[in-house]
């Protein structure tokens, strides 16, 4: 199950097809912390489902004007509304 989550979890970020902005090798990159959450925002309206990964790793930043505007300010992914897509970055040591 986890080389699943590994392997489709660097397909979603983008990784494996690559990003303008960004590139990595995905050997440096761990996927996990798969979980699937169900919110229900007024009571007898439909629930609304999405899941969360957990990335940890390198990334390298390629362009870092277009990094700032797109993924550093407005993050990533469809659910950013429940607080998912929310980047820690910071300088490699």
């Amino acid at each position: 199950m986890q080389s699943l989550i590994q392997q489709a979890g660097l397909v979603w970020i983008g990784w494996k097809h690559g990003q303008e902005n960004t590139a990595s090798d995905p050997g440096a990159v761990r996927v996990d912390g798969y979980l699937r959450h169900g919110v229900n925002k007024k009571a007898g309206r439909k629930t609304i489902n999405f899941s969360t990964l957990d990335y940890t790793g390198m990334l390298t930043i390629v362009d870092p004007g277009q990094f700032q505007l797109t993924l550093f300010f407005h993050g990533i992914g469809p659910a950013k509304a429940f607080g998912c897509g929310l980047l820690l970055v910071r300088p490699a040591r």
